[in-house]
C-alpha cells in the first residue's frame, strides 16, 4: 500500500486546480455571498457540511494524484455547502445578492448540470473494444483449455475483467503488474517478483496477455518489461508473440475521449 500510494503524484497547484475547476464559478459566487449570510448560517447543519468539505479535501489531497473519482467526497459536500449559502442569500440578501444567488443557481441548473449529464451519458460501457477483441482472440485459442493456464500482465486496462467475464482463472495469484514492472527495487517489488517467479516455475502459463500500461511511469509502453530483465529474457526464451492488437476508436474515459490501450498475447513455445 505504501508503494502504491507513492506513485503518480502531481504538483500541489495542479492538484488544487483539478479539485475546484468544475465548480469554480459557483465557488466564487459562494465566497462573495458568504460574509453577508454568515450569521444566518450559524448552526450544526452548516458546520457539519463545512466539516465534510474539509475532510473530503483532506482525503483528496493526501492521495496526491488528482483523479476525478478521488474528488467526489470533496465536491459533493462542497456543492451542498454552496447550495446552502446561495439559498440563504436568495431569502434574506440585498437585491444584488439575490440576483447573484439566482444567477449562480441558474448556472448550476442550466449549464453545469446539463453539461455533466451530457458527459455522463457519453459513456458507452457496451462499446468495449478492448474486451471484445481480447475475448475473440482468447476464444480462438480455445477457452476450454485456458482456465488456470492464462496470465494477465496488466494493471487496470481490462484484462482481468475479461478473464472474469469468460470465467477463466489465472495461473498465478498476481493481479496487478504495477508490483512487477517498476524502476524501483523496493521491498514491494522484490517480494512480488519472487512470488510471481515461484508460481510461474511451478505452473508456467500457456498464454500470457500483456498490456503496455506502465502504471509506475504513468505512460503506456511495452518496454516496461525491461525494468525486470530476468523476466524479459524468460519471456523471450519460452514464449512467442501470437497477436498484437491496438483499438482504433477513441472512447470516453473519465470524461475525455482516448484510444484504449492494446495488448499482446504470447503463447508458450513447444518443448
Amino acid at each position: 500500500m505504501r508503494y502504491h500510494a507513492s506513485l503518480d503524484h502531481v504538483p500541489w497547484p495542479w492538484l488544487i486546480q483539478r479539485g475546484i475547476t468544475p465548480l469554480l464559478p459557483l465557488l466564487i459566487a459562494g465566497m462573495v455571498l458568504l460574509p453577508f449570510v454568515w450569521k444566518k448560517l450559524q448552526g450544526y447543519e452548516f458546520t457539519t457540511l463545512c466539516g465534510g468539505v474539509a475532510a473530503g479535501f483532506l482525503c483528496y489531497a493526501i492521495q496526491g494524484k488528482g483523479y476525478a473519482y478521488q474528488r467526489y467526497p470533496f465536491t459533493g459536500f462542497l456543492l451542498l455547502t454552496l447550495g446552502l449559502i446561495v439559498v440563504s442569500a436568495m431569502q434574506e440578501g440585498k437585491m444584488w445578492q439575490k440576483w447573484l444567488a439566482v444567477g449562480s443557481l441558474g448556472a448550476a441548473c442550466l449549464v453545469i448540470g446539463p453539461l455533466a449529464a451530457r458527459r455522463a451519458v457519453s459513456y458507452r460501457p457496451q462499446d468495449d473494444q478492448f474486451g471484445a477483441l481480447l475475448s475473440h482472440d482468447l476464444s480462438l485459442l480455445g477457452r476450454g483449455g485456458l482456465s488456470g493456464n492464462v496470465q494477465c500482465l496488466d494493471t487496470f486496462s481490462g484484462c482481468i475483467r475479461v478473464l472474469y467475464d469468460l470465467r477463466l482463472k489465472q495461473s498465478t495469484s498476481t493481479i496487478y503488474d504495477e508490483f512487477l514492472f517498476s524502476p524501483s527495487n523496493g521491498s514491494a517489488i522484490t517480494t512480488s517478483r519472487a512470488a510471481f517467479s515461484e508460481q510461474t516455475r511451478v505452473r508456467p502459463p500457456e498464454t500470457i496477455i500483456m498490456t503496455p500500461q506502465f502504471y509506475a511511469e504513468g505512460r503506456d509502453s511495452y518496454d516496461k518489461i525491461w525494468t525486470w530483465p530476468d523476466f524479459a529474457r524468460y519471456l523471450s526464451k519460452n514464449y512467442q508473440l501470437y497477436v498484437e492488437r491496438t483499438p482504433a476508436r477513441a472512447e470516453f474515459w473519465e470524461g475525455s475521449p482516448r484510444v484504449p490501450v492494446g495488448y499482446r498475447i504470447y503463447v508458450r513455445k513447444a518443448p
